[in-house]
């Protein structure tokens, strides 16, 4: 495997071999495997062909049915070994059928989803991985300093290790999943100077003794990239993953759209090993439903180019699914419920009301026991202890009050508003949208079981950087 392709986003164009895993006894097909900027394709060889009066009735039957093909698994052999395509839906058909000669020149180009140079695996989803390592772009300034400096009465020892040295790990109970932080030396030189340049890198490795799906090894790299995002204050990207079964490895190739972000060291959190382990035992071990809220969460904690009304409602819904997913609401009796919709449903079954609306009115019954925007912001809120609450100008009682008018006067765009209270100008919505944003970032790190004084200055950092 050649080094210059093994990241996430590498660009490459190799010629190979091509074949669907049923089809492994047949003659395979020829074309081009590639990756630029954008997409990764798969463009088959250019076949040409003589036409015959059942080809020509089959264009123009497929020019009227067309339907896009869509392949789940490809395997392939390149200059660089063997890889597996995952995810194949037809893009584009290069080339020409010219009815006046009987002849025809056709290709296939197929967008690929996920490509895995260096073994071939069943399928995406398929359980056949034994573990995946991970590195992300831009997070050496994080990390903690690996390479020790000594000043001597002769000579400065630079002292690199040669092994990767554990940062944090942890486990997962009645899970047979194990999960490991490395620190290992980046060296590299400086092509003016010839200097030797050093900085700190790591590795996150994820064991499971089960087989696990790549498409699983996937969703865990996402969520390592949601939560280092979180702990270091910006945006981080993917930049390898390498998976293994056995003695087989192969590394992924897959466009997304993580574009790394500007790392601020006043805005990062740092914490001990133990802290780490646990904290990515808990982000891992979440639910379902918090899995949801933390896509919508990350997705615009991570982002810094929004217009500032769509990163408010963005954040204000964020807020009310961080809420919605991390407690339990108090349900009523179920039996008292159906009562009284009942009820209600009898009182209003003779009043001149449209259909639709009783309807309405008889299953907001289910939802009355919903928390108001208001309630779950004061719990938010509550969360945090006054004396961080102030050092970040946060006052609630304005802030909550700020927070409902203004999602109620873009969710209610049209309708009477209160008219002795004037929306907030685009420089005010900055600002609150400032303290959203940190509100929502320091309960998510409150849920990690990280302790509030290690989160002060990043919070208050986000809170009144602007100020």
């Amino acid at each position: 495997m050649a080094e210059k392709t093994n990241k996430l986003d590498s660009s490459f164009s190799l010629v190979g071999a091509f074949w669907t895993p049923d089809s492994a006894d047949q003659k395979p097909d020829t074309g081009t495997l590639a990756a630029d900027a954008d997409h990764i394709t798969l463009s088959t060889a250019p076949l040409y062909k003589e036409l015959t009066d059942e080809d020509i009735k089959a264009l123009f039957d497929a020019f009227q049915t067309h339907t896009i093909e869509k392949i789940e698994t490809v395997h392939g052999h390149t200059a660089e070994g063997d890889c597996t395509l995952c995810g194949l839906f037809e893009a584009e058909n290069p080339g020409y059928s010219d009815m006046r000669v009987n002849k025809s020149v056709v290709a296939t180009v197929y967008r690929v989803s996920v490509c895995l140079m260096g073994m071939h695996i069943p399928g995406l989803r398929e359980p056949c991985l034994d573990s995946a390592r991970y590195t992300f772009c831009n997070w050496h300034q994080w990390l903690p300093r690996y390479v020790t400096e000594t000043w001597e009465q002769d000579a400065v020892v630079i002292r690199v290790p040669t092994k990767p040295v554990e940062m944090a790990s942890t486990q997962f109970e009645n899970q047979p999943i194990q999960i490991s932080m490395k620190l290992v030396p980046l060296m590299s030189t400086d092509k003016d100077t010839g200097g030797r340049l050093t900085q700190t890198g790591a590795f996150i490795e994820v064991k499971s003794s089960d087989k696990q799906s790549l498409d699983w090894y996937l969703q865990v790299a996402g969520r390592l990239e949601n939560l280092f995002s979180l702990l270091t204050g910006t945006s981080l990207a993917l930049d390898t993953m390498f998976v293994y079964r056995d003695e087989e490895s192969g590394h992924v190739n897959q466009k997304r759209n993580s574009a790394p972000g500007e790392y601020d060291f006043q805005s990062a959190v740092r914490c001990d090993a133990a802290h780490l382990g646990n904290a990515m035992k808990i982000w891992l071990s979440e639910s379902d439903r918090f899995e949801s809220v933390e896509g919508l969460a990350l997705g615009v904690l991570r982002k810094q180019k929004l217009f500032v009304e769509t990163e408010f409602l963005s954040l204000a819904q964020a807020l009310e699914g961080f809420h919605r997913a991390t407690i339990e609401s108090a349900s009523p009796n179920k039996l008292v419920l159906r009562q009284a919709r009942r009820a209600i449903a009898d009182a209003i079954k003779e009043q001149p009301i449209d259909e639709a609306l009783k309807k309405r009115i008889c299953e907001s019954v289910s939802i009355v026991n919903e928390p108001s925007l208001a309630l779950r912001l004061a719990d938010l809120c509550s969360r945090l202890s006054s004396e961080i609450l102030a050092k970040m100008k946060l006052e609630p009682k304005a802030f909550i009050s700020g927070v409902v008018f203004m999602r109620n006067y873009y969710t209610h765009a049209g309708g009477s508003q209160r008219r002795n209270k004037k929306p907030l100008g685009v420089r005010e919505l900055f600002f609150l949208n400032q303290k959203m944003r940190a509100l929502l970032r320091g309960v998510m790190l409150l849920r990690l079981e990280l302790p509030e004084n290690i989160l002060v200055d990043p919070l208050v950092r986000d809170s009144t950087r602007w100020r």
